[in-house]
Parts: C-alpha cells; structure tokens; sequence
C-alpha cells in the first residue's frame, strides 16, 4: 500500500467517523429525547383554556341565589413576547401606553426567574377588558405575538342576601395554583362559605383547545383536527336549604340589630 492511499484511507474514514457521530446525534435529537419536539410545539401550537362556568346557587325553592357574568381577560405567554405596536394594543384597551410597557416588562421579569416550563405559562396582564376592545382585538392579533383573551366567569347576586352563608370567589394566589394544576394565574377559586366548601363541584371542569399558529402568530387550524382538544364542563348546580323568603325576612328583622334567629 503507498502513501498516497494510506492518506486516503485516512480521510475517508475520519469523514466516516464524523458522519457516524453526526447521525447519532441526530438519531438521538430525534428519537431519545423529546425536548426539541417540545421547543418546536412551543413556536408553533397555541393552548388556548376555557373556565366552564361555574356552578349556580339556588334556595330550597329554586330561587336563583348566585348567578355567572361572562368577562373577558387579557392574557399573556411572556416567552413569546416579542416587539408588538405598543400604542396600538394600548389605545385598544383604553390604557396609557407606558403603564402597558412596566406590565409586560414586570411579567416578562418573572418569567425569566422560573423553569423553561413554568415561562411558557399563561400569566394576567388585564382583567375584564371592554366587549368593545374585545372585538377589536380580534381583527389584530397577528400584530400582538404572545397575547390573547381567556373568557371567564365573575358572580352576580339577583338578591342581596345570606353573604356568610353563601361566601365569595376571588383570584388564587401563588400556593393555591401550586396546590392545583387546575388553576393558572387570573383564576377564580372560592374563598369561604359554599364557594369554598363545594370549590370542586361548582368550578366544573377546565377545557382547552390546541391550534397552529403561522409565522404570524394567526391560528390557522386545529391541531390534529382536534383530537387533543378537551371540552371544558361546566359546574354542578348547587342547592342549600335556606329559604330566599325567609331569610331576606330574618336579615330585615336584624338590620341595626346585635343577635341571630
């Protein structure tokens, strides 16, 4: 064998070695690891969550205690955040654009302190927007990556009565979404009273919708036509054996008044 072919042999089989650990490497990118899957499903798929509405509150006699109200939020992903027309998302919802900026800056700080997980988490930016700016928003989502509405559910009280009895819902705070997968930053969970006590049976259960999404942040289609799409369900009716009469009648006999019945 001369020296001519020995060279030859020796870089035909350097190149075969790096093309072996190349393959491998991708090989391994592709079917060991899922973490890049992940990374590209985050570029391209929006999680969309719907809050079922929550349970209504009747007396022993059917009379409509606790009612929903439809409110819509605006949400935010802060990593996936990037340069948007901060004048016009702040004319839209009727903000001064600088209060908009410190908002945005806030929550992308404290994306940045979690794991890459918890970052792409959904995270309030403003609650109960107008109907008004809500479908004007829908015309210009593709200017605004990173943001979008999540509707959900705000009580109503036909009659002013029994407060301690029937308690109240407020937002959760950060043990609570800890404690419960079910809950996400803006969510309303029941804080005291049978809004508290029966939590898992009004709040019915949480739905969310999966789609594609094009370079320009536009949901195109559903991915795979649906099929990991959850419905959300909304809450269990709940029944309490006050009588709405009665007890109107009994809150009239003690107003100004130190006692019970």
């Amino acid at each position: 064998m001369d020296k001519f072919t020995h060279r030859k042999n020796i870089i035909i089989g350097g190149v075969a070695a790096m093309f072996a650990v190349v393959l491998g490497r991708v090989l391994y990118m592709q079917v060991f690891t899922s973490y890049y899957k992940q990374a590209a499903d985050r570029n391209t798929l929006q999680y969309e969550y719907h809050y079922p509405a929550r349970g209504l509150i009747y007396d022993r006699n059917n009379t409509l205690l606790v009612d929903n109200q439809l409110t819509y939020d605006l949400m935010m992903v802060p990593n996936e955040v990037t340069q948007f027309d901060t004048l016009m998302l702040a004319r839209l919802l009727g903000m001064p654009a600088p209060e908009l900026l410190a908002m945005v800056a806030q929550n992308k700080a404290s994306a940045k302190k979690k794991t890459a997980a918890h970052a792409y988490q959904p995270v309030l930016l403003k609650r109960q927007i107008s109907m008004q700016s809500y479908a004007q928003l829908q015309e210009h989502w593709y200017k605004f990556p990173g943001f979008y509405v999540q509707t959900n559910n705000i009580r109503s009280y036909p009659r002013k009565l029994a407060g301690n009895l029937i308690g109240y819902i407020s937002e959760v705070d950060n043990s609570e979404i800890a404690a419960d997968s079910f809950y996400i930053q803006g969510s309303y969970i029941g804080k005291i009273g049978i809004e508290r006590s029966y939590e898992t049976i009004l709040r019915g259960r949480r739905g969310v919708s999966i789609n594609v999404r094009d370079v320009h942040n536009r949901v195109k289609t559903s991915y795979k036509q649906g099929s990991q799409d959850i419905a959300a369900e909304a809450g269990s009716n709940f029944y309490c054996t006050i009588d709405a009469e009665l007890q109107e009648y009994g809150e009239w006999l003690m107003h100004n008044k130190v006692g019970s019945i």
